[in-house]
């Protein structure tokens, strides 16, 4: 069961969480060894908050994965893994990282909120309508920049903003 989860939280989207660094890395504080403590701690709440929302979107897709080629085989759709514990343990981790995120830093906890709040409505709503879809993909990535620099207070500028923005659409 603990293999299932692990597969669940897919460590393998964590490295989406990288851009996090980018205000850390553009203010050259990156060998500052407090705020690359503080980014990476950030980094890491990130990996928990996002995970709990590949939870929840895999709870609420059960149906449509059990039929999928591909996803019938994660641990959720297959029913390895029960729906109890997996609301459990999203329910856990999005607590855990609302907690820590608010202890790291005030409006990195803020835009932590945010972050979930479009990723609840896009699995919920939003990944059905067409170019809404691609903006809420598109704005996790560009709130990852933001939290990686307000958590450690340095501004952004606005070309990196614009490159994470097209990137990021160019991904989605």
């Amino acid at each position: 069961m603990i293999k299932d989860i692990l597969i669940s939280l897919r460590p393998r989207q964590w490295a989406k969480n990288i851009v996090i660094f980018a205000g850390l890395v553009f203010s050259q504080n990156f060998f500052n060894p407090l705020k690359t403590s503080i980014v990476f701690a950030a980094a890491l709440i990130f990996c928990l908050a996002s995970s709990s929302m590949y939870l929840i979107n895999d709870i609420l897709d059960i149906d449509l994965d059990r039929r999928h080629p591909q996803k019938s085989h994660r641990p959720i759709a297959s029913g390895r893994l029960g729906i109890p514990i997996t609301r459990t343990v999203a329910f856990v981790l999005m607590i855990w990282s609302f907690l820590m995120a608010l202890f790291l830093n005030k409006n990195f906890f803020l835009l932590l909120c945010v972050y979930i709040t479009i990723q609840i409505l896009y699995s919920l709503y939003l990944k059905n309508i067409v170019i809404l879809d691609v903006f809420c993909i598109a704005s996790g990535f560009l709130l990852r920049v933001f939290c990686g620099a307000v958590v450690i207070d340095v501004p952004i500028s606005n070309w990196l903003l614009i490159c994470t923005l097209f990137l990021s659409l160019f991904l989605a």
